[in-house]
């Protein structure tokens, strides 16, 4: 008589775990296989085609109404004209598939449990959620397939007041999230969003650098900033205002200059890098942690100072509501308005913590992790660690 076999306790320990790990909702993300060996990220090159795709983004005192959505829609067609134009006029041909009416197989609306506010805090909550959301509800992989592309880019708008950014990737940090992100407050200053500030904000996801104030990380000194008021001073990545420090809702009245050109990969050089080696990129069109040792990157800000340029000299005003030509304005219910540009970037000292790893806001690399935000150890031990750990004991 055959006797009935019975599976060894480690199989069904396997079986177990798998149906755990399956059932507890985790989704892989749908990357194509090649998309990670980028240093430009998500989003690749502002030249062919792009697909941006759109998260309306609501808490409990916020809601998008078809209206909104429609002006929304009206800004970004002001911005993408401004970036098509420009492209062509540097023999680019730029494509930007975004339009919820015309294809709403790109358009999310979500609910968010926090509040939504322009702090620091609440945009790394915000990264962490918008991540999450695309791995587990945006397909991606098939976007990508059905319009023939391999760049896209994620647009988050957000129903509220506010300072807009964007989280563009660096070179090194796909560990930490690929995906390409900006978030686009509705108003700001009790102004709509002019759709400067939307084309700036879609400018660094493709990596155009902030213009107005020292950055060490991305090499922007501040002999640099001061050189770009003197000689660009309606650079788009230094200001969004218009020369009279107005809003300008119905077109972008700003230049993309050849400094841009050359961040985003539309010019090769330009002379500047023989006075600012700094800013000389590792890959075109992206970001890139520099280790410049020797410029001053001293905390300065566009209008912090007197511009002298062709024999005049101009005193922009450090009082009040705006803080110059290329500052802030004082927003009435959160900071101050203008555009925070590429968040990685930030000068903030204090680290932060994602639901991916632990580590600090100016040194993304294991080598700079800030034990002080971790576990005891300072170090992170994941879902994938306690399963590889459990495998192994099991067929040891």
């Amino acid at each position: 008589m055959k006797q009935k076999k019975h599976l060894p306790i480690k199989y069904l320990l396997l079986i177990f775990l798998l149906t755990s790990f399956l059932l507890s909702g985790y989704r892989f993300a749908a990357y194509p296989s090649d998309w990670q060996e980028s240093p430009t990220g998500s989003a690749k090159y502002l030249d062919g085609s792009t697909v941006l795709v759109s998260l309306f983004i609501e808490d409990s005192s916020s809601n998008w109404t078809d209206d909104k959505k429609s002006l929304v829609m009206s800004k970004m067609d002001l911005a993408t004209d401004f970036l098509v134009s420009e492209g062509t006029s540097y023999g680019k041909d730029v494509n930007l598939i975004y339009n919820i009416y015309d294809h709403p197989d790109l358009d999310y609306t979500l609910s968010y449990s926090g509040t939504i506010d322009d702090s620091e805090d609440c945009s790394y909550d915000l990264l962490d959620f918008v991540t999450d959301y695309i791995d587990t509800h945006i397909p991606t992989q098939k976007i990508l397939s059905s319009y023939h592309v391999d760049s896209i880019a994620y647009m988050c708008f957000l129903d509220k007041s506010g300072v807009s950014y964007t989280f563009p990737y660096y070179e090194g940090d796909s560990d930490l999230y690929y995906y390409e992100t900006c978030y686009m407050f509705l108003k700001c200053d009790g102004d709509y969003e002019p759709p400067a500030v939307y084309a700036h904000e879609m400018l660094h996801l493709f990596g155009a650098r902030d213009l107005y104030s020292s950055n060490e990380i991305d090499g922007i000194t501040k002999d640099f900033v001061q050189y770009i008021e003197t000689y660009y001073p309606n650079e788009i990545m230094l200001t969004t205002y218009d020369e009279n420090w107005n809003n300008v809702q119905d077109y972008v009245s700003n230049d993309l200059t050849d400094i841009t050109a050359y961040f985003i990969g539309w010019l090769d050089t330009i002379p500047e890098t023989a006075n600012y080696p700094s800013i000389i990129p590792s890959y075109p069109a992206s970001f890139a942690q520099q280790s410049d040792s020797i410029g001053d990157y001293s905390d300065y800000t566009a209008g912090d100072s007197d511009i002298c340029r062709d024999d005049e000299c101009y005193e922009w005003n450090t009082e009040g509501d705006r803080t110059g030509r290329w500052g802030s304005q004082t927003c009435d219910d959160i900071n101050v308005c203008d555009s925070n540009g590429s968040h990685w970037g930030s000068d903030s000292d204090n680290a932060f913590c994602s639901d991916y790893s632990c580590y600090d806001d100016e040194y993304y690399d294991d080598e700079y992790f800030d034990d002080e935000y971790c576990d005891d150890d300072g170090d992170d031990l994941g879902l994938w660690d306690l399963i590889w750990i459990i495998l192994w004991y099991l067929f040891q």
